[in-house]
């Protein structure tokens, strides 16, 4: 019996849907499939990497941060767009109800560090924090993913690129996000885990990050891999889609 299973992904980046791609790649191993899927990420990700059944459907269905490049926020028009998302029209509610999961990020708690500077993100993170609670069930997984194979990561803390990097066993310089919460998180998970230094964002642009070369040790891979997080939920989920099936 095939199972249509409906994913509501961010288009914020491609970090979420790669993630999500994994695991419905696991998925798709073990259950008949057909994923609908709704985001702002463009289908040919799903469509290069899942051999199931799919169909992928253009919304946007939140709004993140908007941002001038990888390490520059845009606040005040973060907060037009977020007025204009929220509260959640009927499209939106009607696109989703059907849908058997939907996936969420905790927005409300990165956007506490900029309400501050707009003490009226606060209300707004209110209204997204409490979306956050209706979810039925909420993972929270260590970063890992599928391994790379190149010997120093420069860049940003995405979850996405730092679970390459901890699969991988791979060095990694990082350019530090003070107001970006997950990121703090991800910088210390990387000092603690994987040979790992800050880079200055000024460094990254003038090129002189690169005398930093001379610290990075070639070292041999343990391969000594973590379980993989991707077929953890997948199981998780396999058990919950075998109970409302029966």
């Amino acid at each position: 019996m095939s199972i249509t299973l409906g994913y509501v992904i961010s288009g914020h980046g491609f970090g979420h849907a790669t993630r999500a791609i994994t695991v419905m790649q696991a998925l798709e191993q073990r259950l008949n499939l057909r994923f609908v899927i709704l985001t702002s990420a463009p289908p040919w990700l799903f469509n290069n990497a899942l051999s199931a059944d799919h169909v992928v459907h253009p919304l946007e269905t939140d709004v993140g941060l908007v941002q001038h490049s990888a390490l520059s926020e845009d606040l005040a028009a973060s907060l037009v767009a977020l007025r204009r998302f929220y509260p959640l029209r009927g499209v939106h509610m009607q696109k989703t109800a059907p849908l058997s999961f939907r996936i969420s990020l905790l927005w409300a708690w990165i956007y506490a560090p900029f309400e501050p500077a707009i003490p009226v993100l606060a209300e707004l993170s209110q209204h997204i924090g409490e979306l956050f609670l209706k979810a039925d069930y909420r993972i929270q997984a260590q970063p890992v993913c599928a391994p790379t194979t190149c010997d120093l990561v420069v860049g940003k803390t995405g979850y996405s690129t730092v679970a390459e990097a901890y699969q991988g066993e791979t060095a990694y310089g990082y350019i530090r996000r003070p107001n970006f919460r997950e990121a703090q998180i991800l910088e210390a998970f990387l000092d603690s885990h994987l040979d790992s230094w800050e880079i200055e964002e000024r460094a990254l642009y003038t090129g002189s990050w690169l005398e930093c070369l001379d610290r990075l040790e070639k070292r041999e891979r343990t391969g000594a891999l973590p379980e993989n997080g991707a077929k953890q939920i997948a199981l998780f989920l396999h058990a919950l889609l075998q109970d409302t099936t029966v």
